[in-house]
């Protein structure tokens, strides 16, 4: 499974800060959107065919691929066929696999009438194209009907719309792969939450999208593309940074990796009486996210933490949801404030009294232990961690902060103790 993101509604960003983002975010892959729009235009943009081949080293450094490139009109009007030619263009020339087209054309005939017109326009070149499962087919079995027109062409499939098929057209995970199967070559995502029909965005993993279910229906198939991320900046106020939705994205979407595709080289002790992930005295070079993830995997119903003189003890399982839930209270406690940016100008004619109010970040352990030991209710609401836990914590490092500033600092030992 790998992950990319699609750029439609970023708007204002480059194409090489999306690149940028994509690495940083361990994204494999980037989704173009919308070849008219200003990211793609003047002559160093990634769409100029004089720039082809170094857009395509550039992503191959990078370890980043564009998987496929979504058309904007919908492809049975009668202007799609020139957004169509450039977008086939830009495919070849950047080897992007496949063009995703829709429809809200519920005319059968129509609809394979437009596809076979598209069919003859690129049967010389390598590239597939997707209709997606939005509009009137987000009923499957319809795209299945229209599909099986064209059963002998292998360049002709499906790009699952996860929300379309499961908030607009009903269907579970089950049938839409039943449906569709092997015609899936590329799926789009995001998350919702419905009240009283009224369907509202939510990040991926918090709304009512059967994430689980989902990613067992493309393992039966033994799907190994890609999962495109779609996002708009404006659903959610106050989640509105590309890098936090795409570090969401990828932490949430984690969890649900094939296990072939895990690493389960466990070390075994000395006695051969148990066994542990990482050898002994070497650096895991992981984020805590990955070390608790792979934990989890391997050993989901062991205990992690147990505090004899508390009432805490969880397993590795346990215990992510509960970090999970964690971070989504900090999440929501910093969403309700407002942050602005304070110019050095906006600051020298600040008076004394509005710089006394402005708010830093801790400096040192020292001060972020006074800031948690000053502010911490949202750590303990609904019972997410006991205030005896956190008090335990704070003392614990005051303690390793208090051995540290006694020891002598390299530099200090050179000048004054080496003679």
């Amino acid at each position: 499974m790998k992950l990319s993101f699609s750029i439609q509604n970023w708007d204002g960003i480059e194409w090489q800060e999306f690149c940028d983002v994509a690495k940083d975010t361990k994204m494999k892959g980037v989704e173009m959107y919308d070849l008219e729009s200003p990211i793609f235009r003047g002559k160093s943009t990634p769409t100029n065919p004089e720039y082809a081949s170094a857009t395509r080293r550039h992503l191959q450094n990078a370890e980043l691929s564009i998987p496929c490139i979504d058309t904007v009109a919908d492809f049975t009007d009668a202007d799609f066929l020139s957004e169509f030619t450039e977008t086939m263009e830009v495919a070849v020339n950047l080897g992007i696999p496949s063009i995703s087209v829709h429809t809200t054309s519920a005319d059968h005939d129509t609809n394979v009438e437009a596809l076979t017109i598209l069919k003859e326009m690129s049967e010389d070149f390598p590239v597939a194209i997707l209709v997606e499962t939005t509009g009137t087919y987000a009923d499957t079995a319809l795209l299945r009907e229209l599909l099986n027109e064209f059963a002998d062409d292998q360049e002709l499939a499906a790009c699952w719309n996860m929300y379309a098929t499961c908030a607009e057209g009903n269907e579970d995970a089950e049938t839409t792969i039943t449906n569709l199967g092997a015609y899936v070559h590329h799926v789009h995502i995001h998350d919702y939450h419905k009240v009283a029909g009224d369907v509202s965005p939510e990040l991926i993993g918090e709304g009512e999208l059967p994430l689980k279910e989902l990613m067992n229906a493309l393992r039966s198939v033994n799907y190994d593309g890609f999962i495109s991320l779609q996002w708009d900046p404006a659903w959610i106020e106050g989640i509105d940074d590309i890098e936090i939705i795409l570090t969401h994205f990828h932490s949430c979407m984690r969890r649900y990796r094939p296990t072939r595709y895990n690493l389960k080289h466990l070390q075994w002790n000395k006695a051969h009486t148990g066994r542990y992930v990482w050898e002994k005295e070497k650096l895991i070079d992981k984020t805590f996210p990955e070390v608790l993830d792979r934990m989890v995997e391997e050993f989901p119903d062991q205990t992690a933490i147990k505090f004899t003189t508390l009432d805490y003890t969880r397993t590795y399982s346990q215990f992510r949801d509960d970090v999970d839930e964690f971070a989504l209270k900090m999440l929501g406690k910093y969403q309700d404030k407002e942050f602005k940016n304070v110019t050095a100008e906006a600051l020298d004619l600040a008076t004394d009294e509005e710089k006394a109010k402005l708010r830093h970040l801790p400096a040192s352990l020292p001060e972020a232990l006074d800031a948690l030991e000053a502010d911490h209710d949202y750590l303990t609401a609904d019972g997410v961690f006991p205030i005896e836990l956190i008090n335990n914590f704070i003392k614990a490092k005051r303690t390793e902060c208090s051995q540290i500033s006694q020891i002598s600092h390299p530099v200090e030992f050179e000048k004054y103790y080496n003679l």
